[in-house]
């Protein structure tokens, strides 16, 4: 076997250099072509691609070359002259034409060495019956080293066509020359001895050409495969540069926002001294305006009393050479001259690897008792944070849990066969539950915006979902006696990138007061683009909703947007909440680089209004799901394994999913369920999160570690704060699903785990 020696990489073959490892790509000894029939096939299709051109302007020349020879026989007079110029003008001449009209078609791929190999045979035919009708005319030997020449250097024929070809020809001359050639004796050996010279030499011309266009193909497929690895490198390398910029972007705001807030003065210089920030503590205790300290003339060394100028300077050199921080105190003058004393804490800021200069913090020691209250204070008040967060955390759990079974058994009751009185006894009892859920997400909800971890989770939706969303909603919640629309401003973009859920809670939060302060009359949702930059594509979308209801004093119009605000007594009576819903709006909008308000007319109606900012996203570059569609039963039986240790949860699941026709079983913990689990017979897995003897966190991964293939396994939780999610499915869940549960949400889950069965 013939092959080709190149270097293995990860992403194909190179240049074998001596100490790297050899790969072999085979090819025929004989046709050449490669093993690999796909590889074979791009090489045929770059062959052709490269080899076009040359062979259409061989052929051409060839054709002229070969007429040029006829018209010198023309004008020579010579001897078969007629024959000649049939040979030449009607056969050889035409054939060679055919051949390049052809390869403008589609289909001279398919036959276009079959049609070289024949215009080498036929035009090397024809020049050999001219040598022996008329040998003694020399041109003809011309005629023939150039048919050699262009069958096989440029008319780009393969290998071992070219090469039966050549042999072929020089077979029809000695056929011919036995019979007609009148004399044979040397001049015939002569013309074989150059048949078979021009033959080999040929043979090893087109042997050397497709070899080394073999290697050369093998190696260009190779660089690409490279290029592409190293622009997808270079790619990652540009999107870790960014992320990287964005970071220290955000990290340098973060920082600047929180020196502002805090009470002491907190500065930063370059190496020779000068103040190039500082904080609005630090204007207001030295006395000068931002201007005047931030010039580019103000010496930080140049604050400190004399007395202390050569250890403020010392410390300051110091710290530019001590990766730690440097500590010293000195009294620094103000700008009407009064005096105070500080402790500076110092270290240096590094950039490039560099030592740019320095960041201080300075307390006034003046001030310390105050500082240290309110170092306690924020000490207690993280504390109380702390416990607030693990009080809400737990509370949410221990609530939601019971939850689950009762609105689970109202789910249940609902479906059976019961009177008007009981059916109004089950609404009242699950719109309790649901609002006790709503106070519960509300309080939550303002938990995660009150401790800054309230994040957006932008994706890309269709904008008009809002209004469909807000529908559905009212649906659910309003009165026969209140009429809902919407106006959606067709201006805006079909499609935006923003957090569509946190703007649907805002959406929700303002139809639920609207429906509970209009008892009749109208609701109307409005959407409007209030502006949109076409170059950056951000938009700013404003989203009003307008009620007849009572409408609101202006001397309580204020308060709203403030945290536990609610209305006076007379006016809520019959309307409780938590007095949390717009605060959490006005945060949310907030995040959204927006703001809220609202205009009313006492006893009238109101609208509340707020605005966010998103990305414009193009509709052909995304692939959206469609808006959900009604729920039904899923027609196919599944078998589920469920992990509960709640007696009252394993009971109610269990009749949820009997109700929609799958079978369960159940198993006391983690532990249990892995002792039961067998992947043939079970096609889903719910999985609490919480369970003595062991949690379904560590049975999950455990199962992920004894099978391969495993069914989705889902989480069950009543943990609801933000991050809760994430974490579960890192660690191998297939999806989540927040308790309390319902018969809906177990038709959601299954339908989009298995769509299949929908």
């Amino acid at each position: 076997m013939f092959y080709f020696y190149i270097r293995k990489t990860k992403t194909g073959c190179l240049p074998n250099p001596d100490n790297s490892r050899k790969f072999y790509m085979r090819a025929h000894p004989i046709t050449l072509a490669f093993d690999n029939p796909q590889t074979e096939k791009s090489y045929q299709e770059s062959y052709f691609r490269e080899s076009l051109s040359l062979t259409r302007l061989s052929l051409a020349i060839a054709a002229a070359l070969y007429a040029l020879f006829g018209l010198l026989d023309y004008v020579a007079n010579i001897p078969h002259l007629h024959f000649f110029l049939i040979l030449r003008f009607v056969f050889v001449v035409p054939l060679l034409l055919f051949i390049i009209g052809f390869s403008y078609s589609r289909y001279f791929y398919r036959y276009w060495q079959s049609l070289l190999f024949t215009a080498f045979v036929v035009a090397g035919t024809g020049i050999s019956l001219m040598i022996v009708l008329y040998p003694e005319n020399a041109s003809y030997f011309g005629g023939l080293m150039l048919i050699f020449l262009a069958g096989y250097s440029f008319i780009r024929l393969r290998f071992l066509k070219a090469t039966l070809a050549g042999w072929i020809t020089l077979l029809i001359f000695n056929i011919l020359a036995a019979y007609h050639m009148p004399h044979g004796g040397i001049l015939l050996i002569s013309y074989n001895f150059f048949y078979v010279s021009a033959n080999i030499i040929g043979m090893a011309v087109v042997y050397h050409f497709e070899t080394n266009s073999r290697k050369n193909f093998i190696l260009n497929q190779q660089l690409i495969d490279k290029s592409k690895e190293l622009e997808e490198v270079n790619k990652s390398l540009e999107d870790r540069v960014e992320k990287r910029t964005k970071d220290l972007t955000e990290s340098r705001e973060r920082f600047k926002n929180l020196t502002e807030l805090l009470p002491v003065m907190v500065y930063e210089t370059n190496t020779e001294g000068v103040i190039t920030y500082a904080n609005q503590e630090a204007f207001r205790q030295l006395g000068y305006e931002k201007e005047e300290l931030l010039s580019g003339s103000k010496n930080v060394l140049h604050l400190v009393t004399e007395e202390y100028q050569q250890q403020a300077r010392k410390d300051f050199l110091r710290s530019l050479n001590h990766p730690d921080i440097v500590t010293g105190e000195y009294a620094v003058v103000r700008k009407d001259g009064t005096t105070f004393p500080v402790v500076d804490y110092s270290n240096p800021v590094f950039v490039n690897g560099r030592v740019a200069g320095l960041r201080s913090v300075a307390v006034n020691l003046s001030e310390q008792k105050t500082n240290e209250k309110l170092r306690t204070e924020v000490e207690v008040a993280q504390k109380s944070a702390n416990f607030k967060q693990n009080f809400l955390a737990n509370m949410s759990h221990e609530i939601r849990t019971p939850l689950t079974g009762i609105m689970g058994m109202v789910d249940l009751l609902s479906q059976t066969s019961i009177n008007d009185t009981q059916r109004d006894y089950i609404q009242t009892i699950s719109l309790s539950c649901k609002n006790l859920r709503e106070i519960i997400d509300q309080v939550l909800c303002f938990s995660k915006i009150e401790s800054g971890k309230s994040t957006l989770k932008k994706e890309t939706f269709e904008t008009i979902n809002l209004c469909y969303k807000a529908q559905r909603f009212f649906e659910s919640i309003g009165s026969h006696n209140v009429r809902f629309s919407f106006n959606h401003d067709l201006a805006i973009p079909k499609y935006i990138y923003g957090d569509e859920g946190k703007l649907t809670q805002v959406v929700n939060n303002l139809m639920s007061n609207a429906v509970k302060f209009t008892p009749s009359g109208s609701i109307t949702l409005e959407t409007k683009l209030h502006d949109y930059d076409k170059a950056t594509k951000e938009v700013v979308i404003k989203v009003s909703l307008t009620d007849t209801g009572r409408g609101i004093h202006p001397s309580m119009q204020e308060k709203l947007f403030k945290p536990f605000s609610q209305l006076e007594e007379s006016v809520i009576r019959g309307n409780e909440g938590t007095g949390l819903g717009l605060s959490i709006c006005k945060n949310l909008a907030a995040l959204h680089g927006g703001d809220i308000g609202l205009e009313s007319a006492f006893e009238k109606g109101s609208t509340f209004w707020f605005t966010f900012k998103a990305e414009a996203v193009d509709e052909d570059s995304i692939n959206l799901k469609k808006y959900n569609k009604a729920h039904t039963p899923l027609p196919n039986k599944l078998k589920i394994l469920l992990a509960e240790d709640k007696k009252i949860n394993q009971k109610v699941i269990r009749l949820m999913l009997n109700s929609l026709g799958h079978e369960v079983v159940v198993a006391e913990n983690g532990e249990e369920a892995m002792e039961m689990f067998d992947p043939r017979l079970f096609d889903l897995v719910l999985m609490d999160i919480q369970m003595p003897v062991m949690d379904g966190l560590t049975a999950t991964r455990n199962l992920k570690k004894m099978y391969k293939n495993l069914p989705p396994i889902v989480g069950l939780s009543a943990n609801a704060f933000e991050g809760d999610r994430e974490k579960y499915m890192d660690t191998g869940m297939d999806e989540y699903v927040n308790k309390p549960v319902t018969t809906n949400d177990f038709i959601n889950l299954v339908e989009r785990l298995f769509p299949e069965r929908a």
